[in-house]
């Protein structure tokens, strides 16, 4: 089935509305409509998934029967940078992150000669970019930006906003940029560094350079926040992939202190804790890379900025009927009841 434009999708909503009869309920604003619709996509994604069967909390699997609904925002074997500390081994999730379904780690055995001589102290070098446009009135503001890394050149233009304080609308456009570009960006927050209305992009590489210039005012002078921190040699040459055993945060140091439940190199003890996924090792191994497959979260639905739904146009349809569905229950509608059960009764 052919995707819905946005604005097909809005007329879909509004339709669906207007059945109702009931002309003082039925109009919606766009901004309205794109947050339903949103709403919409995010449980039909949940919905592509099931819980762990093991239980762990932030584990899902794909449902194998609606794989292909959902194929376009899973990501395979993503490459975490990876930091030591002490035994224990750590990678910042992406900003994208939504839903792990798995993720394995590179194991060295302290029988290998790189055991011994594997980590390292670097500079972490996080930019910090801010999101303000410089423009004087009048509006439109955010009509044309341009993404820099080092001297390539990526640019965005928009129909532009009335309000500076609109630009939360272009946040994932802006750092899916960057991550063409080839580096890391995320929005106001990474580990310890907290810094509002702003990309915060980390970077190994201190001679990197990054930039954002918004509304042809000219590129910004950029700040950087330098830490110390431990990581591993980029030239270990052991290969020995193993899958995580992921359990819950709260068990994961009681798990490593029994004797049947501890990490193992052929089985290393995994858990997600906030903004990072930690990897156990032990006086006998340690990690020194983490990949994971992941279900990422897809661009926003929005009018304003034509953008459609990603996932398969199989379900469009779908995400508009629960839309639907969802604002008639907001306006406490007299033909919820029915929009429900018809939802339910062609879905399954």
């Amino acid at each position: 089935m052919n995707k819905l434009s946005v604005l097909e999708k809005h007329i879909y909503v509004k339709q669906g509305l207007q059945r109702q009869g009931a002309q003082k309920k039925d109009k919606q604003l766009p901004q309205a409509i794109d947050i339903a619709l949103n709403k919409a996509q995010s449980r039909i994604i949940k919905d592509r998934l099931f819980p762990d069967p093991d239980g762990v909390p932030f584990k899902f699997q794909i449902n194998q029967k609606h794989v292909s609904d959902i194929q376009s925002i899973i990501i395979f074997n993503k490459q975490l940078t990876v930091f030591k500390d002490g035994n224990k081994s750590y990678g910042v999730l992406p900003y994208d992150f939504s839903y792990l379904v798995s993720d394995t780690s590179n194991v060295i055995e302290d029988c290998k000669d790189e055991f011994a001589d594997s980590s390292e102290s670097k500079t972490e070098r996080i930019f910090i970019v801010p999101f303000v446009s410089t423009k004087t009135p009048p509006a439109p503001y955010y009509t044309n930006i341009k993404v820099k890394v080092l001297a390539t050149e990526r640019v965005l233009t928009f129909t532009g906003y009335q309000t500076k304080e609109e630009n939360v609308s272009i946040i994932s456009n802006i750092i899916n940029e960057y991550r063409i570009l080839g580096v890391d960006a995320y929005w106001e927050e990474y580990k310890d560094v907290y810094k509002p209305n702003c990309f915060l992009i980390p970077s190994l590489d201190v001679n990197k350079t990054v930039n954002l210039n918004i509304d042809d005012v000219g590129y910004q002078t950029i700040l950087y926040e330098d830490k110390t921190v431990n990581t591993f040699k980029s030239g270990l040459t052991t290969i020995n992939e193993v899958l995580n055993r992921d359990v819950k945060a709260d068990f994961l140091l009681s798990a490593n202190q029994s004797f049947y439940n501890k990490s193992i190199p052929i089985s290393p003890l995994a858990s997600v804790q906030n903004d990072r996924i930690l990897v156990l090792g032990t006086e006998r191994f340690l990690v020194n890379q983490i990949a994971i497959n992941y279900i990422r979260t897809p661009r926003k639905i929005s009018l304003a900025l034509n953008q459609s739904s990603e996932l398969n146009g199989s379900v469009h349809e779908e995400i508009c009927d629960l839309a639907i569905q969802l604002l008639k229950k907001q306006i406490e509608d007299e033909s919820y009841v029915k929009e429900v059960q018809d939802n339910k009764g062609r879905i399954e």
